[in-house]
Parts: structure tokens; sequence; C-alpha cells
């Protein structure tokens, strides 16, 4: 007999609410495993602790969430942080400043110390017989590289 049904009919039993077949079942069941009597004697322990613990009586959803209120009116104020100003705009003229150096109207791009443009020496691929064609745009500065892959016909 599993224990859980046994331990259900202990609560039952100590409750109030067993009828007689479950009192019949009890019985056989306290008098084949003798141990049972302990978990029996566990649970009128359990039983005799909660009702002498001292439980204090629960508030009222109202009252409780009046604590709440109350707590909350009790912290201190906060303020929000306040922005240096003076910093800020020191920054927001640094990026203007910063947007106009680098893109400019006409959509070319500043010339940067040290870089006079790019150079390609060679195209590495895995195509044989490919061509690359190359080209620098001056106004921008932009390479842009083509592979092209040439197909050799025999019969013409």
């Amino acid at each position: 007999m599993k224990n859980e049904r046994i331990e259900e009919l202990i609560s039952k039993e100590l409750d109030g609410e067993l009828d007689a077949a479950g009192e019949s079942e009890l019985r056989d069941a306290l008098d084949a495993d003798p141990g049972l009597a302990d978990v029996r004697d566990d649970f009128v322990n359990i039983g005799r602790m909660m009702r002498e613990a001292d439980i204090p009586e629960a508030k009222s959803s109202e009252a409780a969430w009046q604590d709440v209120r109350r707590e909350i009116r009790a912290l201190p104020e906060s303020r929000p942080k306040r922005i240096p100003w003076k910093w800020a705009w020191g920054f927001a003229t640094a990026c203007a400043v910063a947007l106009a150096v680098f893109f400019r109207p006409d959509g070319s791009a500043p010339a940067i110390a040290g870089n006079q443009g790019t150079t390609v020496e060679f195209v590495a691929t895995e195509l044989d017989d490919a061509m690359t064609i190359v080209n620098v745009d001056p106004q921008s500065g932009v390479t842009v590289i083509w592979i092209v892959d040439v197909e050799n016909d025999d019969e013409g």
C-alpha cells in the first residue's frame, strides 16, 4: 500500500472526515505495519504544534496597501541628475565639427594624413585565366577591383 494513501487517510481521520471504508482501510494498514503508528503520532504532534503556534493575524489588503503607500511617501525625494550643460554644448560642438570635417556636402571624403590613396600591386584569385580590372575614382578615392572569368573556346 502506498504511503501517500495512508498519510491521506491519517489526515482525514484527524480532521474527522474519514468514512467507514477509509477507517477500515486505515485500521488494516496500521495492523499490517506497526511503523505507521509513528507516522500517525507525527501527524498528531505537527497538528498540536500548529495550533499552539503564535501566528500573527494577517492584515487586510487595504491595510497592506496603505503601508506600501506610507513607505513610498517616506522615501527621500529623488531628483533627476542635472546635465552639466557646458560639457554637453562642448561635446555637441565637437561632434558637429567632426561631422563637417569627415562628411562633406559634395560626397567626397577628406584626405587623411599619410593616406595618398590605394595602390594595388596584384590580385590573387583561384580562377584560371581570370582577368582583373582595377579602377580608382579620383574624386572619392574609392578603389574598385573587377575579376572577370575569361572562357577559352578552342573552336573559334
